[in-house]
């Protein structure tokens, strides 16, 4: 089945084999009615018993037939119960992260970083194997295709924060891939890294030094709101002066 396929199509899959053998069963029931319809005296048994092979080739057919119903059926009940346990496996260890970077005490369980600020960079490590962890399950349950996941990996890759995480990590993914479809995904992240790896890295902006951008709206409000101030003072002074000329 191709990358990306819907959840549907193998739905489908179940539903035609079981319609199959649905149809096997009842071709098969209805078939000794049709002895009936057979010409020829009812004691020509040598051709009777040739329709008796027949039927026994039949019923061979429907047991292979629903044999292959069972266990593609079964194949596809054991692969959801193994997404589900990883999907509860992942959201635990989701809140043990958003309670370490919510808490620099329970940070400090998860032992040494080697970064130079262990709360600010550790948390945004966190936070982007968060990321990536959402894109693998994803992958992982076919709803993220490759297109999609080199989009969404090169835009993470442009930033300082992500490529620096992904410096880190590659390795550590790559080696510990638990199967061909996992590496196959750790290899896409890590080719739009080569590719984006010797282009500069767009840093996050600095609340504590705005951009150009910043800085004219800055002013801009700066201006209005003393135009503004102006205006009034002007307006209370004309006012005033009205009130001072009509009491004389």
């Amino acid at each position: 089945m191709p990358r990306g396929a819907p959840r549907s199509t193998r739905i489908s899959l179940v539903v035609t084999l079981l319609l199959v053998v649905v149809l096997s069963v009842s071709l098969i029931g209805v078939s000794p009615l049709a002895l009936d319809a057979f010409q020829g005296s009812t004691s020509h048994w040598n051709r009777l018993s040739s329709i008796g092979q027949t039927y026994g080739a039949a019923s061979a057919v429907l047991s292979v037939l629903a044999v292959i119903g069972v266990a593609v059926t079964l194949t596809l009940q054991a692969r959801e119960s193994r997404a589900i346990r990883l999907q509860a496996i992942r959201e635990s260890h989701t809140r043990l992260l958003e309670m370490a970077m919510n808490d620099p005490e329970l940070n400090k369980v998860w032992g040494p970083s080697g970064l130079a600020d262990p709360f600010v960079l550790q948390r945004q490590n966190m936070y982007a194997n968060m990321i990536i962890s959402q894109w693998e399950m994803s992958y992982a349950t076919r709803t993220l295709t490759d297109d999609h996941l080199r989009l969404l990996a090169a835009e993470f890759l442009s930033g300082t924060i992500g490529r620096e995480f992904w410096a880190l990590a590659r390795r550590a993914r790559l080696d510990t891939s638990e199967s061909k479809l996992h590496r196959r995904f750790h290899e896409i992240i890590d080719e739009e890294y080569q590719r984006l790896r010797d282009t500069p890295a767009i840093p996050p902006p600095d609340p504590e030094n705005p951009s150009g951008d910043d800085k004219r709206r800055w002013w801009r409000a700066l201006g209005i709101g003393l135009a503004v101030t102006c205006l009034g003072l002007v307006i209370r002074f004309v006012q005033r002066d009205q009130k001072f000329r009509s009491s004389r």
